[in-house]
């Protein structure tokens, strides 16, 4: 065999077992900074929960990292894929958005969060995100925990009881009108805040109807390609 053709075997061989280093101490970092690191945080209703990273591990794509949290101390009424359904609603409504349209926008998730009950008051949140920093996986705990506090606060819970209330009676778009914003610190003395308010509450509710209501729907295809928008930079 040519030495020069030899050279060449060689040194793909050692690229090839340096790439797989570097990956396995990208992994390492995570790990030894993360695995078991928490966030504790107070629901709307006075509830004390704890987020933390429960595993982590490579991404398929480069860079992107797996993720799973667990969420203990809360309660949660709802099924897995249910629940599942609104955590992906509510990051899009908190954050989704504003990633991708922002000036500068922000990568983060490359798959949408998948719920697993472990108990009552204890579930795992899986998903996969952009980067493979500490940094970048880090800010998974708030962004999550505030995820979970929107899903907990009266304005999705009223969300969530509209929509059980009235399943399998929507005909067409469905139309919520409320008798006064669920924020109940808006004064009606304030007229133009009151009904502004009054009309992001009732989108908020309609959107959320719409996404849970027709998984072939439009705003169920819209929101997760947004929110995972992340994917299409890889």
């Amino acid at each position: 065999m040519p030495t020069q053709l030899i050279a060449k075997l060689i040194e793909l061989a050692y690229n090839e077992t340096q790439s797989d280093l570097a990956h396995h101490e990208i992994e390492d970092r995570l790990l030894d900074n993360l695995l078991g690191k928490n966030l504790d945080f107070t629901t709307e209703q006075g509830e004390q929960a704890t987020i933390l990273f429960h595993s982590i591990g490579r991404g398929k794509e480069s860079p992107s990292t797996v993720v799973t949290l667990q969420v203990e101390g809360i309660e949660f009424n709802q099924d897995a894929e249910r629940l599942t359904l609104d955590l992906r609603y509510i990051f899009y409504q908190e954050y989704g958005y504003n990633f991708l349209f922002s000036g500068t926008s922000t990568k983060f998730l490359i798959t949408s969060p998948f719920v697993q009950r472990l108990g009552p008051a204890n579930i795992l949140i899986e998903f996969a995100i952009y980067g493979n920093t500490v940094n970048q996986v880090n800010r998974c705990l708030s962004i999550l925990a505030e995820v979970i506090r929107v899903h907990q606060a009266t304005r999705h819970q009223t969300a969530i009881e509209w929509y059980d209330d009235h399943e399998n009676k929507w005909e067409g778009d469905p139309e919520i009108t409320l008798e006064e914003p669920i924020r109940e610190t808006v004064s009606i003395d304030d007229p133009i805040e009151y009904i502004y308010e009054s009309s992001n509450d009732e989108s908020y509710i309609e959107d959320y109807i719409r996404y849970v209501d027709n998984p072939r729907g439009e705003i169920r295809n819209l929101i997760d390609n947004r929110n995972t928008y992340a994917r299409s930079e890889l």
